[in-house]
């Protein structure tokens, strides 16, 4: 329960200023068929979606060079979907935006990490946990697979705060 967008409204708000088509929100879910994922993953152009192991739908889009994603996570801490989407799968362009802020109690109860609240309630926690931005420029010979990628900085912290085992709801966006 902990990767869902807290401020699905202003995230919606926010991708209707840069389309004119419609904005959808689909949420995925162990009753979601595999028929029914793939139609999703291959009936988007951009896809705004929480880190989730739903990602891996990505291996069945068909023309993936016309797709793009921005995966919304509090910080950094597994890039899997980064590589292989642009790697393997192709995909015209894969965004990781993190350093939000997971604010309150998960819902549903408690979280077997955090107890009752998620470690970044303000943006001082992300200093207190010692998390790093990390610059990925693409432009030079460090990053030779991902040529014409947007630079990015990644909000990195240790693994053990994330969520990992605790995604039973996503939420995904297609414009």
């Amino acid at each position: 329960m902990l990767r869902r967008f807290v401020n699905l409204d202003e995230v919606i708000k926010l991708a209707t200023m840069y389309t004119t088509e419609p904005v959808e929100v689909i949420t995925v879910n162990s009753t979601t068929t595999v028929q029914q994922q793939i139609k999703l993953f291959n009936s988007y152009d951009v896809l705004i979606t929480a880190h989730g192991s739903h990602l891996a739908n990505g291996l069945f889009t068909m023309h993936p060079h016309k797709k793009a994603v921005v995966e919304i996570v509090s910080f950094v801490f597994d890039s899997v979907f980064y590589g292989n989407f642009n790697r393997w799968l192709g995909y015209s362009d894969y965004l990781v935006s993190s350093g939000h802020l997971t604010p309150g109690a998960p819902q549903g109860g408690r979280s077997f990490y955090f107890g009752d609240i998620c470690p970044f309630q303000k943006q001082e926690d992300f200093e207190a946990h010692t998390c790093n931005d990390t610059v990925l420029r693409f432009n030079d010979s460090k990053f030779p697979l991902y040529p014409k990628k947007l630079s990015q900085i990644w909000k990195t912290c240790n693994e053990h705060l994330q969520t990992r085992f605790h995604s039973s709801r996503h939420i995904l966006l297609y414009i």
